[in-house]
């Protein structure tokens, strides 16, 4: 590959900025947002009635970073193919390939691979199709196509990055009386956002809210985006819940205190778009655990502080709270991590609590280090040591609790996810008087 002399033709090709994206929402979050998603009460006259609290929250694009980068193993035999793939999806690899090679689905023989992690970037199969027509083209002899580190990170089907623009009225009892959400994305149709970088109209707390609006403006762009660890969720719970928390410290209230009140009477709400079914009731409960576990309120010395955050996704219902200390140049432990939650019959613990503590770990990884930016449609980062992941001496303590329920049984694997950066931001807080807007946190100079 490195011996061909390519000649590119850039015409169509992306030349997306992040400075610029940066700002275009800045500028966007300013003015009214493009389209209301959903509103309910009287929002405007909420905010007119007291000082609004107000932030606009950053998240960056992150690349999957398999572990092992994409690959395959074709043969292509002239009336058939065999394949050897680590695919999330193999049928549609088998669809995808047939339609490739105008060959009848029962002449694609698949050897499905499971090894080397795909984490929502191999239910695209790109790296099939390629090492498929590869052999095609070579005469029809096996060959193995396996992409470097750099063509992995270089062309990913990237978490989307983003932007929340948040406003809230806080009442003389110290309640929130208004919420708005001004999400800000990305849309490569000009109409929608880009797959897996959208939020819904119902997104907590809009959903236990009767004065609220959510609404969004878009941002034109070519870098493909996809879904990625709880998807969408992962850093929906990173701006609502930090902003939750930035209301209740306006509001002078115990952070708890003040989302066990915002969730009121116990009650399944509609289901979201996925089905999933948002129960107050149990969201109360994992929270009053998360802090009755953590000893929410005890004296911490100096530099360290206590952070809760909740997120309902994939039909599980979580708080965690992280507890951190911060020295003078920035640098952040993570001390310890509590997680408690609600998704039903536990048939198998260990395994449920592993899944738990990976998207502990994960989720401090993404949090602290990891981005993808692009200038003039290139990617900046396309190797480890721009792209830090979390080394296993930051590891902090993690205690997993789940509540003896008979609801039926919902999603471990990324919902333990989406509450950990909103915890050790609202940590990080308390230990300093200082919040992070930005994903990850060393964009505003913190390390690990």
């Amino acid at each position: 590959k490195k011996a061909l002399q390519v000649q590119w033709d850039e015409s169509n090709a992306s030349h997306d900025s992040w400075k610029a994206a940066v700002a275009e929402a800045k500028r966007l979050s300013a003015q009214k947002p493009a389209e209301v998603l959903g509103q309910a009460g009287n929002v405007d006259a909420a905010f007119a009635e007291t000082k609004p609290v107000e932030a606009l929250y950053t998240y960056h694009y992150v690349s999957h970073a398999d572990l092992e980068p994409q690959n395959c193993t074709a043969w292509f035999k002239g009336d058939s193919v065999e394949i050897w793939a680590p695919t999330q999806t193999p049928q549609a690899a088998v669809d995808a390939i047939a339609a490739l090679l105008g060959l009848p689905k029962d002449k694609v023989l698949l050897h499905q691979l499971r090894g080397g992690g795909g984490f929502g970037r191999r239910l695209a199969n790109d790296s099939v199709c390629e090492a498929v027509l590869v052999s095609k083209q070579a005469g029809g002899i096996p060959v193995k196509v396996q992409w470097t580190r750099e063509d992995d990170m270089g062309f990913d089907y990237y978490r989307s990055g983003g932007f929340q623009s948040f406003k809230a009225a806080i009442d003389k009892s110290g309640k929130l009386a208004a919420y708005q959400n001004h999400f800000i994305g990305f849309t490569m149709d000009g109409k929608t956002p880009v797959s897996a970088g959208n939020i819904d109209k119902a997104e907590f707390p809009a959903n236990v809210l009767g004065n609220q609006r959510m609404a969004q403006s878009l941002i034109p762009s070519k870098i493909p985006t996809g879904p990625w660890r709880a998807p969408g969720s992962n850093v929906n719970a990173f701006c609502i819940q930090s902003f939750l928390n930035e209301c209740a410290v306006a509001a002078r209230r115990d952070y708890p205190e003040f989302l066990v009140e915002l969730m009121g009477e116990a009650r399944a709400l509609p289901p979201d778009p996925f089905g999933g079914v948002f129960h107050t009731g149990r969201a109360v409960s994992v929270i009053k655990a998360v802090a009755e576990r953590a000893q929410w309120g005890r004296k911490l010395p100096a530099g360290r502080g206590l952070g809760l955050a909740f997120h309902f996704s994939h039909m599980g219902h979580f708080a965690e709270v992280a507890e951190v200390s911060v020295d003078a140049s920035r640098k952040v432990t993570v001390h310890k991590v509590w997680v408690v939650a609600d998704i039903g019959p536990i048939v198998n613990l260990s395994s449920a609590e592993n899944q738990c503590q990976g998207s502990v770990i994960d989720a401090i990884s993404t949090a602290m280090g990891l981005k993808i930016t692009f200038e003039n449609g290139r990617v900046e980062q396309t190797n480890f040591d721009k792209y830090p992941i979390v080394r296993i001496d930051k590891a902090p303590q993690i205690d997993v609790h789940f509540l003896d329920t008979d609801y039926p049984p919902t999603g471990c694997g990324e919902p333990a996810f989406p509450p950990v950066a909103p915890a050790i931001a609202n940590a990080i807080f308390a230990a300093t008087g200082q919040r992070p807007r930005t994903l990850p946190f060393n964009v505003e100079g913190y390390s690990i």
